[in-house]
């Protein structure tokens, strides 16, 4: 249910921006079929955040530093739902308050940039920034991380939230690109078609017109 919230006027948030926030994944079996898609939820998840991502101009993809592996049905929507979408989503290892030391930073980081690396054709690990909530500290009280060197990464977050506009525009560019391309591509197959029909044509032209001499 769509929810409006009207923003202070010195608010930083582009005007008319709409959020939305999906379930969180099941950790389902990737192999469960496509009679199976549904189930858990009553209706296909991966089709539909295909549906949404295809209109969104920003993806955030979240992952939990307790849950930093890719199977299931986040597997699904890594391959299917978010394919040919790499320009539109960063990855996100989120609540990394919520980790200790660095070690577990360190297990987390590497596990997620891991996982990815099998699902995302890259040559490079992608790159995965960090969030988390100002203000909030570790239940234990007791960790080392350096979460005021984490504000960097969250703020660069932000400012990719807030440049949205813009990135509506680029993703209207590489949409036409990627249209004109599959354009070329058809057209380009169309040719060869038509080139081979008309070869065979007048080969068999060719060949009546010698089979009438004779």
């Amino acid at each position: 249910r769509r929810k409006r919230l009207v923003l202070p006027k010195d608010s930083a948030m582009p005007y008319g921006l709409q959020v939305i926030d999906t379930p969180g994944m099941i950790d389902l079996p990737a192999n469960q079929g496509p009679k199976n898609e549904s189930r858990g939820r009553g209706y296909n998840f991966v089709e539909v955040v295909r549906w949404w991502a295809k209109r969104s101009d920003l993806i955030l993809l979240l992952f939990d530093p307790d849950k930093p592996g890719t199977t299931g049905e986040t597997l699904d929507v890594l391959t299917k739902s978010l394919s040919g979408l790499n320009h539109k989503f960063l990855v996100i290892l989120n609540k990394v308050d919520k980790l200790d030391n660095s070690v577990d930073f360190a297990r987390a980081y590497g596990a997620l940039g891991w996982a990815l690396s099998k699902v995302i054709k890259r040559k490079d690990i992608p790159h995965v920034y960090t969030m988390f909530n100002e203000g909030m500290q570790s239940p234990t009280g007791s960790h080392t991380l350096p979460l005021a060197a984490f504000s960097k990464k969250r703020e660069e977050v932000l400012e990719e939230v807030f440049r949205v506009k813009d990135r509506h525009n680029d993703n209207v560019i590489t949409s036409l690109e990627e249209t004109l391309r599959q354009i070329q591509m058809v057209a380009a197959i169309l040719s060869c078609i038509r080139s081979q029909a008309r070869t065979k044509l007048l080969r068999l032209q060719i060949g009546g017109a010698v089979s009438l001499v004779m």
